[in-house]
């Protein structure tokens, strides 16, 4: 292998150089590299080290697995809370923001955990005073962002560098040079597999992505994990590529790899010193200290996600006034609360929205709701009167329950489904009526209030305010259409046994099957507590029509046995 001609890293040269005197002026307790992809730059600045100051020891080095993996792990939870805001190429260009996003880190990896264990290995309980952060590019600035934001948050007094200017493409470079120079044919396999792939319109991943993954020789235990582990026989990428070379043969691509940058720093390092190379430059600006982003405001706003309140007389008038403008950019469902109590004074990140649920959204909220819910109030009377009073296409005619006028409903015990505060309000809106129309997840159908009112039957959403200590509370409200249900001249009997007919019809073999049956409706509606005028002699006219079953279940099985529904 070493009579491959491996391309021209000049520019990792001048990187490591820089480093280096980076190194010697600065001089961290500590160079945290990123993995996987900045192990490179740390063997090469090792290298030039090594090679240029002999005598002097290198500083202690920790690593943690951070990338734009975790940015992608994030990204998608805002997806699911309807945040479009953020894009996959964006970073978070306030504190706010960021704040936002060290907070859901921390719930949601274990960077933490990893990241201090490296360090108390190296320093127990103290905490370092200086930390080179060491990586091979800066794409965007995500990664930057976030670990400059996390060791802010860790290690409150401790003085940070980012050291990222190695360059974006050698591992691509390196990779495509060894294989077509050791395994031309296997190179040009790949190669007819990509074009192949480019054609059905898809994105090429096994020489533009495999090789820039395989080439670092570590991979990720688990995407929201901030460790990592070698690559080895076993590995997916091992597999994905073992069609075109034997895995043993991919497995020696990355200690290539690293002798071809060892090397080739080496001998610019001799040159160097001895005078016969002028000095490499890195391919960029190299270096960046902690920028304001990371200052007090992003702890303050950090901890209000984290914990939804902070309380501290260390904040200036001026960081409060930022964290609340960019709070009114932020958009979200979220209201932010100022209690004072002389000399403290406590600030508070309160839900702004929630959902009242009494009928079927309190056993089944369907997965976008459920996606932003962060609790639920129990015990809550509607603030309108409810009956079941709508026959539902979506459950095959069954009696559901719909406000109503009072003196003929009553009001039930209710749950609030508490909105998470990052979630914006057109969303909440969104997610519901996705709910209501059956087409949960897919996003081409957003509510649209005035298009609705003007309906027959449209589907409008409504509020209430300042229910159960929640400013805003929505609801779904429909148009009652049973209208024997509103007959004064029927008795409660006339009018349950009514509603238990419609109810056995509705039993179809989906609806069955589903439990989207009139039946299964009032039996979970029984089951949280609900009762209107009529619940007990519907309950009881079911039963009757059952044989007298003894409840609603057995009841439902009776009649779908007795509908060639089940057997």
């Amino acid at each position: 292998m070493s009579s491959i001609q491996a391309p021209n890293l000049v520019g990792f040269c001048g990187a490591a150089h820089q480093t280096c005197e980076e190194i010697a002026t600065f001089d961290p307790d500590v160079i945290l590299t990123l993995m996987h992809s900045g192990e490179a730059p740390l063997r090469a600045t090792q290298v030039f080290w090594s090679e240029t100051q002999p005598n002097q020891p290198f500083p202690s080095v920790a690593r943690i697995n951070l990338g734009r993996e975790k940015w992608s792990l994030y990204y998608n939870a805002l997806i699911r809370i309807g945040r479009h805001d953020l894009t996959p190429f964006q970073f978070p260009v306030d504190t706010f923001t960021l704040g936002h996003w060290l907070a859901w880190m921390e719930k949601h990896t274990d960077v933490q955990e990893v990241l201090l264990a490296q360090l108390k290995g190296i320093f127990g309980y103290s905490a370092p005073r200086r930390i080179l952060i060491l990586d091979d590019w800066e794409s965007g600035g995500k990664t930057k962002q976030l670990v400059l934001g996390l060791l802010k948050i860790y290690f409150p007094l401790v003085e940070t560098r980012f050291a990222a200017g190695f360059g974006s493409n050698w591992c691509g470079r390196l990779g495509e040079a060894w294989l077509k120079q050791v395994f031309p044919r296997s190179f040009a396999r790949m190669q007819v597999a990509d074009a192949e792939l480019e054609s059905k319109g898809k994105f090429p991943r096994h020489i533009k992505q495999d090789l820039c993954l395989l080439v670092p020789g570590t991979e990720d235990i688990a995407p929201e994990s901030a460790a990592w582990q070698p690559i080895t026989l076993n590995s997916d990428i091992i597999s994905r590529l073992e069609p075109f070379l034997p895995a043993a043969s991919w497995l020696s691509l990355s200690p290539w790899a690293y002798q071809t940058i060892e090397a080739q720093v080496r001998a610019y390092a001799h040159a160097w010193m001895s005078g016969e190379s002028p000095r490499a430059e890195p391919q960029k600006s190299l270096f960046a200290r902690s920028r304001p982003q990371t200052g007090p405001s992003m702890v303050f706003s950090y901890r209000l996600w984290r914990d939804r309140r902070t309380s501290s007389l260390a904040e200036s008038p001026k960081v409060i006034e930022n964290i609340v403008r960019q709070f009114d950019r932020f958009e979200s469902g979220a209201a932010l609360e100022c209690q004072v109590s002389h000399p403290n004074k406590t600030y508070i990140l309160r839900s702004r929205f929630g959902i009242l649920a009494y009928g079927s959204l309190l056993a089944e909220p369907g997965v976008e709701i459920a996606n932003v819910v962060e609790e639920r109030i129990e015990n809550v009377a509607t603030p309108f009167a409810v009956e079941y009073a709508r026959s539902s296409r979506n459950r095959a005619g069954a009696p559901t329950l719909v406000p109503v006028l009072s003196g003929i409903g009553a009001p039930v015990m209710a749950q609030i489904l508490v909105i998470r505060p990052d979630t914006p309000e057109t969303w909440t809106k969104d997610i519901m009526y996705r709910r209501e129309i059956r087409r949960v997840g897919e996003e081409r159908y957003s509510y649209n209030h005035e298009r609705q009112t003007k309906k027959s039957d449209g589907v409008c959403i409504k509020e209430v305010y300042n229910l159960a200590g929640i400013p805003e509370v929505l609801y779904i409200d429909l148009e009652s259409n049973l209208n024997f249900v509103f007959d004064r001249s029927l008795t409660i009997d006339e009018k349950a046994a009514r509603l238990a007919h419609l109810a056995v019809e509705s039993l179809k073999s989906w609806t069955y099957d589903l439990g989207r049956d009139g039946i299964r409706y009032l039996a979970d509606a029984l089951r949280y507590g609900i009762h209107t005028p009529l619940t007990e002699a519907y309950c009881a006219a079911i039963l009757k029509l059952a044989d007298n079953a003894p409840d609603l279940e057995t009841a439902r099985q009776r009649l779908a046995k007795r509908r060639g529904l089940i057997t």
